[in-house]
């Protein structure tokens, strides 16, 4: 897990006080902090028809963006796991 933190470039360090594994204070991961939902005015009721229709269809492309993202995460776990088993033991 650590190998892959460093491979994929974030800061990670062992606090001592704690006796746990932690990431820079400050770091932010850029998939999951770039906002995906956006403030809009609403002008009608929230259970409009035509929101609803609008909501749901944003939801579902908000839902497989995220899944591509996890999709991406498991290849890079995938590709690690696979890098560390064919290492030969020394």
């Amino acid at each position: 897990m650590l190998a892959t933190l460093s491979m994929a470039g974030v800061p990670w360090h062992f606090d001592e006080k704690v006796r746990a594994y932690r990431v820079r204070e400050g770091f932010r991961f850029p998939l999951v902090e770039q906002p995906i939902f956006e403030e809009k005015k609403i002008d009608a009721p929230a259970n409009a028809p035509s929101d609803f229709q609008a909501t749901a269809t944003e939801l579902i492309e908000h839902g497989e963006a995220f899944a591509r993202s996890l999709d991406r995460f498991l290849e890079t776990l995938r590709s690690q796991v696979e890098t560390e088993t064919d290492e030969p033991d020394d």
